[in-house]
């Protein structure tokens, strides 16, 4: 039921809005996220969860593809002609040569996916100048990237900038960074700006800068989850020891120096001696009793942690039939391909936006530092190329080699290779020849092609076909 007309939430926009004023007039922007206040290294906390940093591994490792720099889509005949296709084709090399020179640029990706679980991350790009040629250009100094070294979201801050001509007016908010050496804030701004490639996830205004991490939901999954692991980690203990009773008579008197609550809290602690030790001393008068406890409850309490894992699965990789849980469908074959093409498009977006942060920060950063270079070469007003990642769906060999079969269109040999996962073979390479297939054994081959010809009938359709399609004068009869 939608609220009337006549009622309106006045106050809290106003709250709202006054807040945000109050945050941007500290000496910097705060985060907003309620998990850090709790705990502020709750990463390393989660982390330590196996179940959690399963997960993370899976989803970090799902969204780390083969890349390659494109040339601009843009361009075409059409608006530019081949000269301008042949100069974004040249440029787009260049730059994928350069990016290339990461070392281990795989796992620069892997922890920049971290973003979605912390809200941002930030590397710094370190460049060197080496003299040589990108792509077969003549050698010259260039500037390329050879390492992305993580750097700690909490060493940058957001600071708020306040006119100094006009008060209370916000000219902007700058990126700050601690500086390790010198133990002081310095504003990146400029050419120092260009060196960090910044990933913000879900950045929106009331999120400060900072992005929406998972862990604000994961905060609380682990945190259910850990007091349920708890229960049963007491339920195993008296599982494996039993409960202890010991009898006293109520009635009888006290000693002389102890009262019945003394002794009674004596004899609980000896009672817990001799669970440790597995060994008693006790008077002919004594009774102790070993309660062997029930298995009763054991699986319900599983499943609860089972349901906060799944929950957690599920938020971050988008399906849980992957990860080895039971999905509880039938068709078990069917309903694990279903939760794989889900799960693969599920990865697909945040790829997609990683690859924009690379594109506009790395890439970015290479065009800008080389500029006077690609001015040398010509290629200053080529279009600009694209990083992107390779988008696979995971497909059967057999079927694809089937699609490609019913394909109607001409297809290069090359895609065959890599569907049945195979090398091409090089020249004067020692091969074995493909099977003849069955279905064409009783027709004619070709003596130059050495391929089957089609049957009798296929010819004469063929030949139907094109006589119907010929183009007729003017005034002919059809």
């Amino acid at each position: 039921m939608g609220a009337p007309l006549t009622k309106f939430d006045a106050v809290g926009d106003s709250l709202y809005s006054y807040a945000l004023s109050a945050r941007y007039r500290s000496p910097w922007v705060y985060s907003p996220s309620l998990a850090f206040l709790k705990d502020p290294d709750i990463w390393t906390t989660l982390l330590n969860d196996t179940d959690i940093r399963a997960i993370r591994q899976r989803r970090n490792q799902n969204l780390v593809r083969p890349w390659h720099v494109n040339p601009n889509e843009h361009v075409s005949n059409s608006n530019g002609g081949k000269g301008a296709i042949d100069k974004a084709k040249k440029k787009a090399a260049i730059c994928n040569e350069a990016i290339a020179q990461i070392e281990d640029f795989d796992m620069a990706r892997f922890v920049l996916a971290d973003s979605f679980f912390l809200g941002r991350r930030y590397q710094q790009i370190r460049f060197e100048e080496r003299w040589m040629s990108l792509d077969g250009t003549p050698e010259m100094a260039w500037f390329v990237p050879v390492e992305l070294k993580d750097v700690d979201r909490r060493r940058f801050r957001w600071v708020p900038k306040w006119s100094t001509r006009q008060p209370n007016r916000l000219e902007s908010v700058v990126l700050s960074m601690f500086e390790l050496g010198t133990g002081e804030w310095i504003e990146l701004t400029g050419d120092k700006r260009m060196q960090f490639v910044e990933d913000v996830w879900e950045n929106t205004e009331d999120r400060l800068g900072h992005g929406l991490p998972a862990l604000e939901a994961l905060f609380f999954t682990h945190y259910f989850k850990g007091g349920t692991l708890q229960k049963i980690y007491e339920f195993v203990d008296r599982i494996a020891g039993g409960v202890l009773i010991a009898t006293l008579e109520s009635t009888r008197a006290a000693s002389t120096d102890l009262t019945n609550t003394v002794i009674q809290a004596k004899t609980i602690a000896e009672l817990n001696k001799i669970r440790s030790q597995h060994v008693a001393a006790i008077g002919k008068e004594d009774k102790i009793e070993l309660l062997e406890a029930s298995g009763t409850g054991s699986a319900f309490m599983l499943e609860i942690v089972r349901y906060f894992v799944e929950s957690a699965e599920r938020l971050c990789n988008g399906a849980v039939g992957q990860a080895g849980h039971s999905t509880g469908k039938s068709g078990g074959t069917e309903s694990k391909d279903v939760e794989s093409e889900t799960a693969e498009s599920y990865y697909q977006f945040p790829r997609d936006h990683m690859d924009g942060v690379y594109n506009r920060d790395l890439l970015g950063s290479f065009l800008y530092f080389n500029e006077a270079n690609f001015e040398q070469l010509d290629l200053a007003d080529a279009k600009r190329p694209r990083l992107t990642s390779q988008q696979i769906k995971r497909q059967d060999p057999l079927e694809r080699i089937e699609m490609l079969n019913a394909f109607k269109a001409p297809i290069p040999t090359a895609h065959y290779y890599e569907s049945g996962q195979v090398p091409i073979p090089e020249e004067g390479e020692d091969v074995i020849e493909a099977s003849p297939d069955p279905a064409m054994a009783d027709m004619e081959v070709d003596e130059k092609t050495g391929l089957p010809k089609t049957s009798g009938e296929a010819r004469q359709h063929e030949k139907a076909m094109a006589k119907s399609k010929a183009k007729k004068p003017a005034g002919a009869k059809k």
